[in-house]
């Protein structure tokens, strides 16, 4: 049962599925009612996660759910998504997560979303420098900047220090 209500409250996050409630209502109090329970989804939705996650432990501060993800780097469009579903859902304190990929990769492909969703992302992008700092030689372009910040980014949600090589 508490596993169909953490389905059920997936679908509110769901872009399409967001904009299928909002647009399909019969009165105003039905939008208001349909549309705050769509833009409270993620916190529900985390409320219900975290439910079924004790649910599962049982209370037993030493019962663990492993999550593992192989090979991240092979889909480069879904890497942010990984990243920003284990932020906001997977945080949980009885949650371990193991992410396999290759870090370049997965800085890349958040170098290029952060681009993206700048609306930045054309050939002029790697041309342009976007500030210079006091020193005249050192100019940053807005793609260094971004790389710059992926790698930050990836520092915090997979700290360097449980990383490890496999070959």
């Amino acid at each position: 049962r508490k596993y169909n209500e953490v389905i059920k409250q997936y679908t509110f996050i769901q872009k399409d599925y967001r904009n299928i409630l909002i647009q399909e209502y019969t009165t105003e109090n039905d939008y208001v009612r349909e549309s705050a329970k769509v833009f409270n989804s993620d916190v529900e939705f985390i409320n219900k996660f975290n439910e079924l996650v004790d649910l599962l432990v049982n209370g037993n501060e030493q019962r663990m759910i492993f999550l593992f993800i192989d090979d991240i780097d092979l889909s480069t469009t879904r890497c942010t998504d990984v990243v920003k579903t284990l932020l906001s859902y997977l945080s949980h304190p009885r949650i371990v997560t193991f992410i396999s990929g290759d870090t370049k990769t997965f800085e890349e492909a958040l170098a290029l979303d952060f681009l993206r969703q700048e609306q930045a992302l054309d050939a002029k992008v790697f041309e342009r420098a976007y500030y210079s700092t006091m020193e005249a030689e050192e100019v940053s372009s807005l793609v260094e900047r971004k790389k710059t910040l992926a790698y930050e980014y990836l520092k915090k949600i997979i700290p360097p220090a449980y990383r490890r090589t496999i070959k």
